[in-house]
Parts: structure tokens; C-alpha cells; sequence
């Protein structure tokens, strides 16, 4: 998110700040960048490997998300969520 009291956007802040390489995705904001980096609207417009996805949506999200991310050529390790962000369909 661009809103610095959103946790997603301090998350990413704190990633940044320790050297990691973070793509925002977040179709509202296409087209615009976060913390200087380009946000690009799915995961599939992402032209590099994937290390890891960090979900900061509601639980009903995550079906759509991992979707999205079995369709990739080359899938992530991890999937990451956050506290109480749990949808057991999407995780088998």
C-alpha cells in the first residue's frame, strides 16, 4: 500500500532498508511506485524469478492468489501471510 500507516507499506520499507529486492503488486496502483519501486498489477507481469510472495489481503483473497501463483512458469518458495490471514482451501 502507499499509505505509510498501512503494515504492508512498513513491511516493505523494512525489506527495502535490509537489502532485499521487493516488487510491489497492487492493481490500484499501476503504474506508480512504492518506496521508489515500480507497481505492477499481478504477479505474472513480475519478469524476474520470485523468491517469495508476502500476502497482505483478507483471507478470502488467497484462493485467487494462489491461483496466480500456480500458474507461473517458475512458482516461489514461499508463501507468506499474515497473522489470522488463513483460508484452508487455498492452502491444500
Amino acid at each position: 500500500s502507499p499509505k505509510p500507516e498501512r503494515p504492508s507499506n512498513g513491511v516493505m520499507k523494512f525489506l527495502l532498508d535490509r537489502g532485499y529486492h521487493v516488487i510491489p503488486v497492487n492493481p490500484g496502483q499501476v503504474g506508480k511506485t512504492i518506496h521508489g519501486q515500480q507497481v505492477v498489477a499481478k504477479l505474472a507481469d513480475i519478469n524476474e524469478p520470485i523468491d517469495m510472495v508476502d500476502v497482505f489481503r483478507a483471507s478470502y483473497s488467497l484462493p485467487g492468489i494462489v491461483d496466480e501463483i500456480l500458474a507461473l512458469k517458475h512458482r516461489p518458495a514461499v508463501l507468506w501471510t499474515q497473522l489470522d490471514v488463513v483460508h484452508e482451501e487455498a492452502a491444500k
